[in-house]
């Protein structure tokens, strides 16, 4: 309802319910608090801690960084831009002939997220360019679940923005937990956040950050009933 929609990122320490937000731009207040709050630093490598007056955040990294990219691939992919990098040496893969079948009806599909393939001898292909968004790491196994993500995706409808497929290449692509970061690496990200349509929950609805006040601390530690 309405009093959903107004929520705030103070009014619960399990920040938002996971159907909140959908879509919905973050609030002016909520924008500002991310780009003043204070970077504290890193837990356990995975998680970026900052404080705003009387409120901690916890911003999962990994959460915070794919969807940042999936908002941005989304963006492109509409707007029709350039996806692709080449590749320094072409990537063979073999596929069966179900997914070779896929393959050549997806292949407008493939071009537009940035894929540049051809077919090389009876069942495989040869991959010239990736989407910029995947590094050198980028292996025949990645291209096969992407080619399979977009397969389920496409069966339906003729015209479709392929969601999930890009959600699956900006997870790829994504900062992974148990990565050490700078502060002023965290800084960046959580300025990139900030400009979001939607910070506060990744694309299955899990949230990206949790808030708690120096008042639920305090009570935690029993300094206040």
């Amino acid at each position: 309802g309405s009093s959903q929609q107004t929520a705030k990122l103070s009014e619960s320490n399990d920040l938002l319910p996971t159907d909140h937000y959908q879509g919905t731009p973050p609030s002016a207040s909520d924008k500002e608090r991310l780009l003043r709050a204070r970077v504290i630093g890193q837990a356990f490598e995975s998680y970026f801690l900052l404080e705003d007056g009387e409120e901690m955040l916890l911003i999962d990294q990994h959460a915070a960084h794919e969807r940042i990219r999936y908002e941005k691939l989304k963006k492109q992919f509409i707007l029709q831009e350039s996806f692709g990098q080449g590749l320094l040496s072409p990537l063979a893969v073999n596929l069966s002939e179900l997914e070779m079948d896929s393959f050549h009806g997806l292949e407008q599909y493939l071009s537009r997220l940035g894929f540049e393939a051809e077919v090389f001898g009876n069942r495989s292909i040869l991959i010239r360019a990736i989407p910029y968004v995947l590094d050198s790491s980028f292996s025949g196994q990645d291209f096969l679940e992407i080619l399979e993500k977009l397969s389920s995706e496409a069966l339906s409808v003729s015209e479709i923005i392929p969601e999930e497929t890009l959600y699956m290449m900006a997870c790829k692509s994504a900062i992974k937990a148990n990565r050490n970061m700078s502060v002023m690496e965290i800084r960046g990200l959580v300025e990139q956040l900030a400009n979001a349509e939607n910070p506060y929950t990744c694309v299955h609805g899990r949230p990206v950050i949790i808030s708690m006040t120096k008042k639920e601390l305090e009570k935690r530690f029993k300094r206040i009933v």
